[in-house]
């Protein structure tokens, strides 16, 4: 890798340890959003899941592609294509009536298999690198690309619609359900989506999701008091506070195990195949964007193995697919961070507020966090649609 000397000359490992959790503070809405949407399908058990889910895949799939990466500053999390993608299978899984039961879905046995497929996926990404295949991505046509990113978008603004209303998690809008929509809710998510925007617009150094999320969650918390339990929307909730042990995939070792996999085992690997391509794709092109950033080249091969290794411990501990992201790359260089000690920093920052901050992090409200997500998927839509629409 070449490397400027502005980024060689880095700051030193205080200033770095500074900016490392000021960079993960602003991602926060990003990574508690993918993981409800990842497992929305779950219904209210979503909550229990993906959260978790998604804070795995920060915290230490992020740790461990920092480690064997070779970037200028190495920045991975959760995505919104591959989090859709994985809801997708969940949906699958629940047609199941093993996994999805009168009493309630089988979660354990979903969580696995969704593991499963996370893992495997991370395997392709390896197996893709030693093959070759890193360097395919470059020769994408731009139109398959903005069309990928443009029903990304819009299929992450529909998810959003059950939190915005109040509606069930998974429920889907219809004549029947719209019954018991709340439009304060509606409000509150809109709200935060607006003062999202115009924050990012007029000041585009703050971190405006981050800011949004704390003046969502004041008014939903005003509101609550002042207005005598008017439905505002309802707050994640209680979370587990531990890391799981034994691991994930426990529940299918053994001859009930055994079946699942067995039943399931076209899907599980098509999803992985589906997440290894996907996230493959992106992860280039956004290395590809942050070394145009910082004028820096990465190891095509070398990062593919570092995102399918992280995947892989993704897999095992239960978490969402782990994608390069422009966000906490991004966020981390505002802050001041320079260099990979930072961007391990930020996991490390993760893992310890999700182990400490649970009682903060049940208090957040999900219309705001839906509103959050729809900022997200405003900026995945994809800017050369908008250019050639123009000419």
């Amino acid at each position: 890798m070449q490397i400027t000397d502005d980024a060689r000359s880095s700051p030193g490992w205080f200033q770095q340890t500074l900016a490392g959790c000021a960079g993960a503070l602003p991602v926060l809405p990003v990574v508690l959003t993918l993981g409800l949407l990842a497992f929305a399908p779950l219904g209210a058990a979503a909550l229990q899941v993906g959260l978790f889910a998604a804070f795995v895949t920060a915290a230490a799939g992020s740790a461990v592609h920092t480690a064997i990466s070779r970037g200028a500053l190495p920045a991975a999390g959760p995505s919104s294509a591959t989090a859709l993608t994985l809801a997708a299978f969940v949906t699958q899984l629940l047609a199941d009536p093993r996994l999805a039961p009168p009493t309630g879905p089988d979660v354990p046995g979903i969580a696995a298999l969704c593991g499963a497929a996370v893992l495997l996926s991370g395997a392709f990404q390896i197996g893709f690198a030693l093959l070759g295949m890193a360097k395919l991505t470059r020769v994408v046509p731009q139109p398959v690309l903005a069309g990928f990113m443009n029903s990304t978008a819009l299929l992450v603004a529909l998810v959003q619609l059950p939190l915005l209303l109040d509606l069930p998690l998974g429920a889907r809008p219809d004549l029947h359900t719209l019954g018991g929509a709340h439009p304060l809710a509606l409000a509150l998510g809109l709200g935060t989506a607006a003062c999202i925007w115009l924050l990012a617009h007029r000041w585009p150094r703050l971190p405006a999701a981050l800011l949004g999320l704390l003046a969502g969650t004041g008014v939903h918390a005003a509101c609550m008091a002042l207005t005598d339990g008017l439905p505002w929307g309802a707050r994640v909730g209680v979370l587990p506070l531990i890391w799981p042990w034994p691991p994930t995939l426990l529940p299918l070792w053994g001859p009930a195990g055994m079946a699942l996999l067995h039943s399931h085992a076209l899907p599980l690997l098509a999803t992985a195949l589906a997440l290894a391509a996907l996230g493959a794709l992106e992860s280039s092109l956004n290395t590809r964007a942050i070394d145009q950033f910082l004028n820096t080249r990465h190891e095509p091969r070398r990062e593919l193995i570092a995102l399918g290794c992280g995947n892989m411990v993704c897999g095992l501990w239960g978490g969402v697919p782990l994608v390069v992201t422009r966000a906490r790359t991004l966020a981390t260089l505002q802050a001041g961070g320079r260099g990979r000690l930072a961007a391990q920093v930020g996991a490390a920052a993760l893992a310890v507020l999700y182990l400490v901050g649970g009682p903060v992090l049940a208090v957040l409200p999900l219309p705001v966090l839906a509103g959050v997500m729809l900022t997200v998927a405003l900026g995945l839509a994809d800017r050369w649609t908008d250019r050639k629409s123009v000419v």
